[in-house]
């Protein structure tokens, strides 16, 4: 049974959160928001246009490949789900 787009989505983002997590809260001492959806989605976004090492990173960062990340990138933004 494969993953629907959501499901990986979830997947990729929630794994992105637990490996950050301890950083944010290590340099925010005080009250502090982010939102792990919207930094992995910006990741995303930058990740084609990068090269070589930093791409490597950024892929490393986002949990999949750029094509991946790309392609569900386009999947959520035509498919948003409301506020």
């Amino acid at each position: 049974m494969s993953m629907t787009v959501s499901q990986r989505l979830i997947e990729l983002v929630s794994a992105y959160s637990a490996r950050v997590r301890p950083a944010i809260l290590a340099q925010q001492k005080e009250d502090s928001i982010s939102s792990p959806l919207g930094i992995w989605l910006l990741l995303a976004a930058a990740a084609p246009a990068a090269q070589d090492g930093t791409r490597a990173e950024l892929e490393s960062a986002l949990g999949c490949s750029t094509d991946e990340a790309r392609d569900l990138l386009e999947r959520f933004l035509r498919r948003q789900p409301k506020a």
